[in-house]
């Protein structure tokens, strides 16, 4: 992944090199001309704090460790600000504002919080900052105010994101997986080494006949069946499967390490546990139901499911309400699966076996 790539998926990057580049201009301009009036310590130690920062961020990068990097960036800039603040004189309580902002942005609120306190704790120490005593309790004070502003940010910016996250992701009207979630996941599968161990599975879902659904009663009625088949769909699944809304009816499994034999029970043991839950208001809506392992030779993961799509459509030309898997003899109908129900409560969550 490049560094823009990084910066477009990662906020905690972006926000560490937006930071990073207000630093470099910002310090390094009163660096040098500290260098240039002969405050040579003073000049030195805002230099190294430029520089550690940028290799911090650079390495943090390179090996993925940035949060350990805005950690490290937090202590950092905050023991720079405490040891340059008695050299620099007033004019460190104005870079110091800066930093309480920032150790809130920067990493986890807590830590940012901590940091705060002790930063404000050192600089009210330092008695030749302040002529007066009301000059430290108001710098005190706003110190405190600028802190609890920051954090009351970060935590809606947290919010914020998490909500713009869900949007990006999940669907709205089921809450499954959207598209884009899972070309998400299935290229983090395949970017893995050797696909991280065969075997795995995918399946397509889709209701049969549904748009007369739409049709007859209305988009309401038709939502209302789409959200109990996610609901009756995720009681089957176990921990590390998902499920995606890919479009309208269409539906895609993921069953990570499921061999065939895996895959086979689960899909008619799905296909059977549908049957009798799922009706809109005419009466029973049945599914279809293709799937495929992935192979050695998929090179890419559109391979693989144009593969249970194909199966898909096997198991609608064979009659509707089947599972078909690529590479098997016929389609099994859901009669010809109910028998693989147990005699557990209806609403048990039903377990997929593992199979290599």
């Amino acid at each position: 992944m490049t560094f823009r790539d990084s910066l477009i998926k990662d906020p905690r990057l972006t926000l560490l090199v937006c930071f990073a580049c207000c630093a470099a201009f910002g310090i390094v301009p009163f660096a040098a001309w500290r260098l240039w009036q002969g405050q040579v310590l003073v000049g030195l130690i805002e230099i190294v704090l430029v520089a550690g920062f940028l290799s911090a961020l650079w390495v943090g990068w390179r090996h993925k460790h940035l949060h350990l990097v805005s950690y490290l960036a937090v202590a950092f800039i905050t023991t720079g600000c405490i040891l340059l603040a008695p050299m620099i004189g007033r004019v460190g309580l104005f870079w110091g504002y800066a930093i309480l902002v920032a150790n809130l942005l920067l990493t986890d609120r807590k830590f940012g919080f901590l940091a705060n306190l002790v930063l404000i704790a050192f600089m009210m120490s330092f008695g030749e900052l302040f002529a007066t005593g009301f000059e430290r309790l108001s710098f005190v004070v706003t110190a405190l105010l600028v802190t609890v502003y920051a954090y009351w940010f970060a935590i809606m910016t947290d919010v914020q994101r998490e909500r713009l996250e869900a949007l990006a992701t999940f669907d709205e009207l089921t809450s499954a997986g959207n598209r884009r979630l899972m070309e998400m996941e299935l290229n983090e599968l395949f970017s893995r080494p050797s696909h991280a161990g065969l075997p795995h599975a995918i399946a397509v879902l889709d209701l049969d006949h549904f748009k007369s659904v739409n049709d007859r009663y209305g988009h309401h009625a038709g939502d209302k069946v789409l959200k109990r088949l996610v609901q009756l769909v995720q009681r089957t699944l176990r921990r590390q499967d998902r499920l995606y809304r890919i479009g309208g009816e269409e539906f895609v499994l993921l069953f990570p390490h499921a061999g065939r034999a895996g895959l086979e029970a689960a899909l008619d043991r799905l296909q059977a546990y549908l049957g009798p839950r799922l009706s809109s208001p005419g009466g029973p809506v049945t599914a279809s139901i293709g799937g495929a392992l992935l192979e050695d030779g998929d090179e890419h993961w559109s391979t693989w499911l144009a593969r249970a799509d194909a199966a898909l459509y096997e198991s609608k030309d064979a009659g509707r309400a089947r599972v078909c898997i690529a590479g098997t003899a016929a389609p099994t109908s859901a009669e010809g699966a109910a028998d693989l129900l147990d005699a557990s409560p209806p609403e048990d969550t039903i377990t997929l076996q593992h199979a290599g």
